[in-house]
């Protein structure tokens, strides 16, 4: 739906939520678009018109939802910023809070990544977005490095798309040595 929207002209950028949407009344999305499949030719153009104007308004929840949801994270931001203002202006860590907005869940590697900086720089990197809780350890892990979330992004996620399991990693396994055999 997405592309026809954007071939049409009607988005230029972005993505609206309309399966979060959708998802509120399914049954009468498969109804609607049964009725104007399956109408008698002659009553064809007006089931058509009466699913575009149902869609239409369905188009516009999704926008009003995708305001929500852009106002929601801009105060998560808001907050982010105001934890890292005690930090020196010129610290990779302001850089840090812009690259966790859209990656919320992190090691070091990948901020060292994403940041171009050192490991021993993203490292302080991450401890301070933890000391001031912007990110979280997650209790999982990745290739042996610990992950990170922010989970006040990570709970508006959640409450996005209601009745699906919330966002977490799973418990870290046992590492090699602890699974060694007794000599």
């Amino acid at each position: 739906m997405h592309g026809s929207l954007a071939r049409a002209g009607v988005l230029d950028k972005g993505v609206l939520p309309l399966s979060v949407v959708l998802r509120k009344d399914t049954d009468e999305y498969v109804r609607r678009l049964t009725a104007f499949r399956h109408a008698d030719p002659a009553d064809r153009p007006e089931a058509v018109g009466q699913f575009v104007a149902w869609f239409a308004g369905l188009l516009t929840d999704a926008c009003d939802e995708a305001e929500r949801v852009l106002a929601e994270s801009q105060e998560v931001q808001d907050d982010w910023t105001e934890r890292v203002s005690r930090f020196r202006s010129d610290s990779k860590i302001h850089d840090a809070v812009r690259v966790i907005a859209e990656q919320p869940v992190v090691t070091a590697r990948y901020l060292r990544a994403a940041l171009g900086v050192s490991g021993v720089t993203a490292r302080n990197v991450v401890d301070g977005l933890v000391d001031v809780g912007v990110l979280e350890p997650s209790g999982g892990r990745f290739r042996r490095a610990e992950v990170y979330q922010a989970s006040a992004l990570l709970r508006m996620m959640d409450r996005l798309v209601p009745g699906i399991q919330p966002t977490a990693l799973p418990t870290p396994r046992p590492g090699p040595s602890s699974q060694r055999s007794a000599p």
